[in-house]
């Protein structure tokens, strides 16, 4: 019995290490219950790292791009792959505005970048300048009809037809609907204005006659009638300065009792004793740019140093609304000159000539003897040209707005000979410009010149010359 005993408790010591045995060895065996339990417990690590990789391909980024102004319609919406870049759309439009570019704030400081790929929904902004604004020719009282005009930002608007009001005499246009302060449509246009009609009542028992200022070319508009007005037997009437456009100069101080503009009207001296028609007289424009000038041997001097020929000619890039896209500086010395060759069709004598100018560094004013205007070799009498530095910190070569380019008037009595003509402008002072540096005369910035006449007009011989320059 107790050999049995022995026997039966080595049997039991045997079959409990065999299954130890057998429980040890299965954790590394990869083909028992317990190994299928720890694999499956480290599998979702890594199949969550895929999972995650996966998921940011599939995700999908917004890109919409905001046209950035009160009443804007809804802009673009493109949808980008993860870390994809947005395509640039096209640029849209906006009455009286120019488009500068996408940005990626509403402030519009920061330019977007369309090489940068995106992550995350992103708006992008435009951004706008404006380069029109609405001028309002309010008539000015209940029930009348007002009028719009479009003009560029610093434009002048020209003056419209005098409107007509039963029982009234239009007596011109104001700034305020009081009708106390007369509109000056020299004025620079900067921003949205209105313009205010005034009038007087008709005294019962005067007689009246109509005054009728037609436009004078073909195709005119309202049937060639520029404005009619109503003045009181024995009145004297004003001018009337219509625009017709760059490409036009209107004979301002001259209307004709004829439209072949051979009989003068005598504003200062006529009365009105009857119905009255006068006809406007215009001139086409022709335009000389500065830098089709000859800059063959010519130096210039600048702040800190010297240019030489086409080197003078400097590229717009600071919206100084250069007419062609470039412009002449560097002629601060005493000497300098700019010489214009213009051929003339026909002799001309009434001629108008105006120079486009601007300042590089200060406001300036300069008389006809520090800044000549000859006409082969004739001086011409000016007084002098003012030209105000006005746009704050448009003093410098690294600013991005330069004092804008402005037309000045010279004359409307140019004489001119068949054949070519020699108009040269020339710096006649030692005034330095500023404290310091090498700018040892005052001189302005030089766009081109305007010359109108009914005669047909073109450069001289040789003229225009740097034709393909890239300027500075």
């Amino acid at each position: 019995m107790e050999k049995m005993t022995k026997r039966l408790l080595l049997l039991l010591i045997v079959c409990v290490m065999a299954f130890v045995l057998t429980a040890c060895g299965s954790s590394t065996s990869g083909n028992t219950s317990t190994s299928v339990v720890a694999t499956a417990t480290e599998a979702p690590a890594a199949q969550t790292e895929e999972n995650t990789e996966t998921a940011a391909e599939e995700k999908t980024i917004q890109a919409t791009f905001d046209l950035n102004y009160e009443g804007a319609p809804d802009g673009e919406t493109q949808t980008v792959a993860y870390d994809d870049v947005a395509e640039e759309p096209a640029a849209p439009g906006r009455e009286n505005y120019e488009f500068l570019g996408w940005y990626t704030d509403a402030a519009c400081t920061k330019a977007a970048d369309f090489e940068y790929s995106l992550t995350e929904d992103t708006t992008f902004y435009a951004g706008w300048k404006a380069s029109g604004v609405t001028v309002t020719f309010d008539a000015n009282y209940d029930g009348g009809e007002s009028t719009t005009e479009t003009v560029a930002v610093g434009a002048s608007v020209g003056e419209p037809s005098a409107p007509s009001r039963e029982g009234y005499l239009f007596s011109g246009w104001y700034t305020d609907a009081e009708a106390t302060t007369a509109y000056d449509f020299a004025t620079a246009v900067e921003a949205d204005t209105t313009v205010y009609a005034g009038w007087q009542q008709k005294a019962e028992g005067k007689e009246y006659f109509t005054v009728t200022f037609m436009w004078n070319y073909e195709g005119a508009p309202n049937d060639g009638v520029y404005s009619r007005i109503q003045v009181e037997k024995n009145g004297k009437i004003s001018r009337q300065t219509p625009s017709r456009g760059d490409d036009y100069y209107l004979d301002s101080s001259n209307w004709y009792t004829d439209p072949a503009c051979t009989k003068k009207f005598k504003f200062a001296t006529t009365r009105i004793t009857e119905d009255t028609t006068l006809y406007a007289r215009w001139y086409n424009r022709y335009t000389f740019e500065a830098e089709n000038t000859d800059f063959e041997g010519k130096s210039g001097l600048g702040y800190s140093g010297t240019v030489s020929d086409t080197m003078l000619i400097v590229k717009d890039r600071f919206n100084a609304e250069a007419s062609g896209g470039y412009y002449v500086t560097y002629l601060f010395y005493n000497g300098a000159f700019l010489e214009f060759h213009v051929n003339a069709a026909e002799d001309v004598d009434d001629a108008a000539l105006d120079l486009r100018l601007s300042t590089e560094m200060m406001g300036i004013e300069l008389t006809d003897t520090e800044f000549l205007v000859e006409v082969n070799g004739e001086k011409l009498s000016f007084g002098t040209l003012s030209i105000p530095l006005t746009i704050e910190g448009a003093n410098g070569y690294s600013d991005d707005q330069k004092q804008p380019f402005t037309d000045f008037f010279i004359t409307n009595s140019l004489k001119l000979k068949k054949g070519d003509n020699v108009i040269r402008l020339v710096v006649n002072n030692d005034r330095q410009m500023g404290s310091s540096g090498t700018m040892y005369a005052t001189a302005p910035m030089i766009d081109c010149i305007h010359i109108s006449s009914d005669t047909e007009l073109s450069w001289g011989e040789g003229y225009p010359k740097n034709t393909d320059i890239t300027g500075q």
